[in-house]
């Protein structure tokens, strides 16, 4: 199964808005590490994931002595944030949670007008009137 970047990204941004992290605030890789089977992708995922959002500015790498941290931007912020929105449902997403989440409009009952005199009222002249 082939998983695009986006998927990739928008995983471990979700991980990053979960716990809360504001922009400059850092998570280490291990607890990323940690975090990352609740997202159910491929080890190999995460890897790619956070070298592409390294590369777009939305994350920065810091390596100290206890081990690689990342540093959440203004950008990875804003798009992590918006994530968690769209999954808590704060916002619909596609065309049909759009319909879906709009109040039904009052239905309208369209009357018949009566048949003219003299012909019967159902379709059939051996149905019951």
């Amino acid at each position: 199964m082939s998983i695009d970047f986006k998927t990739m990204q928008d995983a471990v941004l979700r991980i990053f808005a979960a716990q809360g992290l504001a922009a400059g605030e850092s998570l280490s890789l291990e607890s990323l590490k940690a975090q990352w089977p609740r997202a159910r992708l491929r080890r190999s995922d995460l890897v790619q994931a956070v070298r592409q959002l390294v590369f777009s500015g939305e994350l920065e790498l810091d390596e100290d002595a206890d081990g690689p941290q990342l540093i959440l931007t203004e950008q990875g912020c804003q798009r992590g944030q918006a994530l968690l929105a769209e999954a808590q449902g704060k916002r619909p997403r596609g065309f049909w949670a759009q319909v879906l989440s709009k109040a039904p409009s009052p239905t309208v009952i369209a009357v018949r007008p009566p048949p003219p005199a003299g012909l019967p009222r159902s379709r059939r002249s051996t149905d019951p009137a």
